[in-house]
């Protein structure tokens, strides 16, 4: 009779949680366990009412929800109709992916935590939280966990076989094999993820030449049937420029190989196999589908050990992938932002073999950015407005986003897919009530969309708290709001920061208008949407906000964060960072 798994099912919004996840599937591999790791939703639902031993691993997105891929599972268990005995068979733990700079710090592994207990189920080990803002990530509030998640389960589960040696590696998850050579191959990949086609009509920069970022303003092309709402997103997926490829072909000496056609299956059959381009072609896998310019992870240290034969490389990488060593690798490739190429340069005796690509090589992940304007099928275009990520660490290359490399060589009239994926945004937008936005730099975006809709609307009582540098600088989209002003849709208030001696911030500008912003509040029924960086700015705003309230009605201050929380419920707050 076959043994039956431990089930490691995530909920990841941006890849984080799902990275954790293939982590610790490999380490109970490792230690003689059999697992099956899947999305929350690509679980069968019907094997809850089997004895189960679960792992979950979830990260929160927008104010405290679930994640698009365990959204169907998460549905599931709020039915009303389900027994409270139905997970009386399951033992579970649960680890949650925040970030504290954020209202409701992991509040989806909370709510899941909860919500499993209602239903009979049993934890085995205590709720785990990992925070962004933490000295060593997320990563090392996982790390820490996952030792009493071993001891724990030990407790509860016997190997099925026995522990492998650390000098064995686990089997590949994917049969990877190469057919022949094509260098006759003409035809172009296919762009085919992503499931809406897409051409590049606009991507121009709009702050000015001399200012230390760039924004730019792109414009997709897309057809009349696609629609979105305020506060949707769409999704870019960048591929690796040409030279790079040909770098990271060399260090892994797959250059020989590089025409090969590829074909790829699962060897677990839960599991699906990722997007590929088509032809796959070992060239076109590593251009479209690794994320060759991203940070290295510990698991890529943890396999580039098992594939080098010189000594003193082989104790460094097992130091980055060790626990003990987190501090090493975060020396050496978070704080300086090392790219996975520049550490195969450098670690030059590793070489993955191909048929493990996908287990020891990060993918490239779709890159979210809010929709900056309404929608209007009879135009079909979409803008979005992205800052090129490029800045300098220790090292002597200046660094760069993935999407931003990609973006900053786009030309017009280049064909390739997105997706548009359902945002967050709750407030009842589409009604005569006052709207205050708070959007500094890019965060300005979605709401740009939000206001252009209410004005469609013929709702005019808009109010937006804009904020950048400097006004000669970076005033994103200074034409749209001076026309919405002037055209009577829209109450303008601007804190150019660095424009005078002292700076003057988005919440500073709040509080010089702190009888428009009470009244708008507590008199007339107003909203609230907040967006922009998840850095102190949403906090500074909500501070400034409580205080205003607070000192208008006579109360203490903790009666105008109250007040907040009220707003909150009644849809009428609304915080969108990242």
């Amino acid at each position: 009779m076959e043994t039956k798994p431990i089930y490691v099912l995530y909920g990841s919004e941006t890849g984080t949680a799902e990275e954790l996840s293939e982590r610790l599937y490999r380490n109970l591999i490792r230690l003689g366990y059999r697992v099956v790791t899947l999305p929350m939703d690509e679980f069968d639902t019907q094997k809850l009412i089997e004895p189960l031993l679960c792992v979950f691993v979830c990260s929160t997105t927008g104010q405290g929800e679930m994640p698009l891929n365990m959204r169907k599972f998460w549905k599931f268990l709020l039915k009303k109709r389900l027994p409270m005995n139905l997970l009386d068979d399951m033992q579970y733990a649960v680890f949650g992916c925040g970030d504290t700079s954020y209202v409701r710090y992991n509040w989806a592994s909370k709510k899941l935590d909860s919500r499993l207990r209602q239903l009979g189920a049993q934890s085995f080990c205590p709720r785990g939280e990992g925070d962004e803002q933490h000295p060593q990530g997320v990563e090392g509030g996982f790390a820490f966990w996952c030792t009493h998640l071993s001891s724990a389960l030990a407790t509860v589960k016997t190997p099925s076989q026995p522990a492998l040696r650390d000098s064995e590696n686990i089997p590949p998850s994917y049969s990877i094999i190469r057919s022949g050579n094509t260098h006759e191959l003409t035809e172009q990949p296919q762009h085919t993820r992503g499931a809406i086609p897409s051409t590049l009509q606009e991507n121009n920069r709009i702050t000015a030449d001399k200012h230390w970022q760039d924004v730019r303003k792109v414009g997709l092309s897309l057809p009349s049937s696609v629609s979105w709402k305020p506060g949707d997103i769409a999704v870019l997926y960048p591929w690796n420029d040409d030279e790079s490829v040909h770098s990271f072909l060399r260090c892994l000496k797959w250059d020989s190989f590089a025409d090969d056609l590829v074909f790829i299956t699962s060897n677990i059959p839960e599991r699906k196999n990722p997007w590929l381009p088509n032809p796959l072609t070992v060239f076109n896998f590593v251009k479209y589908v690794i994320s060759i310019h991203s940070v290295p992870n510990r698991t890529f240290f943890e396999y580039a050990a098992h594939f080098t034969n010189d000594d003193l490389h082989k104790e460094r990488l097992l130091e980055f992938a060790s626990l003990e060593g987190l501090d090493d690798y975060y020396d050496y490739v978070t704080r300086p932002r090392r790219t996975l190429l520049e550490t195969l340069q450098e670690f030059h005796s590793v070489h993955i073999p191909f048929e493990y690509a996908l287990d020891a090589l990060p993918v490239i992940r779709g890159r979210q950015y809010s929709i900056a304007n309404r929608c209007n099928q009879s135009e079909g275009k979409l803008e979005l407005l992205i800052a090129l990520v490029k800045y300098q660490t220790i090292l002597k290359e200046p660094r760069q986003g993935i999407c931003s490399r990609w973006l900053a060589h786009l030309h017009q009239g280049i064909h390739f897919n997105i997706e548009i994926l359902p945002g967050f945004l709750s407030l009842p937008y589409t009604l005569d009530r006052p709207l205050i936005g708070v959007g500094p730099g890019t965060g300005v975006a979605p709401l740009r969309c939000l206001i252009q809709e209410r004005v469609n609307l013929e709702i005019k009582n808009n109010v937006l708290f804009f904020g950048c540098r400097k006004e000669s600088m970076d005033y994103l989209l200074r034409e749209d709001w001076e026309y919405h002003k002037n055209a009577g849709n829209l109450q303008l208030y601007c804190a150019f920061s660095r424009d005078q001696e002292k700076k003057v911030y988005v919440q500073h500008k709040i509080q010089e208008y702190e009888e428009m912003i009470y009244h708008t509040l507590r008199e007339e029924g107003g909203m609230v949407c907040v967006c922009g960086s998840s850095g102190s700015m949403p906090n500074a705003v909500r501070d400034a906000i409580a205080g205003i309230i607070s000192k208008f009605a006579g109360e203490s201050i903790s009666e105008g964060y109250e007040f907040l929380k009220k707003l909150e419920k009644e849809r009428r707050f609304f915080q969108e960072t990242w």
